[in-house]
């Protein structure tokens, strides 16, 4: 044996730099984890639909879908826009339209009646130029409005694809409330 020579060792590891390796990965994993969140934002929009400015709260996405959320009888509350806001971090853009306040009207089940179908469809309208897959989202008295509104913008662009679907939460599909005893008319 050469008296120079030295037997080769196992080969080490810098504890320090695999330390920073370690915490490099759990950070970049945090990072990417977080990503979609960085690009869901909430903005406000405002349009002008039959001479009448609607502003419009967006959670946007980089997604190929958009639900547009239609008002019901009951106020729209931090609860419905945490879901938004999840629902954009998940890749889905949410558009809450102040359809109710644009046309001065009180957050009551009867002000839903006077929200016509076109206004409706010319929001979906302004929603389609997205380029998204559209759904739209009610709940209670509001789900007749989505379903008129869906109409006539079916009516308007027959061949349209844009329109995903409607979803619909506790809908009430009645005309009003029958009497005791007595049918509901549909």
């Amino acid at each position: 044996v050469h008296k120079n020579h030295r037997p080769k060792r196992p080969m080490q590891i810098n504890f320090n730099r695999q330390r920073k390796l370690i915490l490099w990965l759990w950070f970049s994993s945090i990072y990417f984890y977080a990503l979609p969140s960085v690009f869901a934002e909430e903005i406000y929009k405002t349009i002008i639909i039959d001479n009448k400015e609607m502003v419009i709260r967006v959670f946007s996405a980089k997604s190929p879908l958009l639900l547009l959320w239609l008002p019901s009888e009951t106020e729209m509350g931090e609860e419905q826009f945490s879901v938004a806001q999840s629902l954009s971090e998940q890749g889905i853009a949410v558009w809450f339209p102040d359809i109710l306040g644009s046309l001065f009207l009180p957050q009551v089940s009867s002000s839903l009646s006077h929200i016509s179908p076109k206004l409706i469809a010319a929001l979906m309208e302004d929603a389609s130029k997205q380029k998204a897959k559209l759904f739209l989202f009610a709940e209670g008295d509001g789900v007749m409005t989505a379903l008129s509104g869906a109409m006539a913008f079916r009516q308007q662009h027959p061949e349209s694809e844009v329109l995903g679907g409607v979803i619909s939460l506790s809908g009430k599909y009645f005309i009003g409330t029958p009497a005791v005893g007595q049918k509901p008319q549909w």
